[in-house]
């Protein structure tokens, strides 16, 4: 994550994932307040996931 903009998404969808669970469809459209760019969105999504921050089947 040598990436500003990637770094300050990740983080600021940490902290989106800190207050509360959130499903990947939700923390997306909350992520789409900060960029407008849907490659970024992906990327952190895919990080949360695999650090298992995310995880809509632990959601249900």
């Amino acid at each position: 994550m040598a990436n500003k903009a990637l770094n300050a998404l990740y983080d600021t969808a940490l902290r989106k994932l800190s207050y509360r669970e959130h499903c990947t469809k939700d923390l997306k459209t909350k992520l789409f307040k900060y960029t407008d760019e849907p490659e970024l969105i992906e990327e952190v999504i895919t990080l949360l996931k695999e650090s298992n921050y995310l995880n809509d089947k632990r959601l249900c």
